[in-house]
């Protein structure tokens, strides 16, 4: 990936249009932020989550969160 790609946000666009008028862009972003941050805590190898010290069961139960 180059400096010029643009990630996808975690929920397809189709969702965002009615979550935004709910909680407000700036939360929508936040939250988003923060799923996007989830999904890729279940990439991390088992060393890197070592490092961290979060188990891999650990990390799945966070990725799962909706919050």
């Amino acid at each position: 990936m180059n400096a010029l790609t643009v990630q996808r946000p975690f929920l397809p666009i189709r969702f965002a249009p009615s979550l935004s008028r709910s909680i407000g862009p700036t939360a929508l972003a936040l939250w988003l932020d923060r799923q996007r941050q989830r999904a890729h805590l279940l990439r991390l190898d088992q060393h890197l989550l070592d490092d961290i010290a979060v188990s891999r069961v650990k990390a799945i139960r966070e990725a799962r969160r909706w919050d």
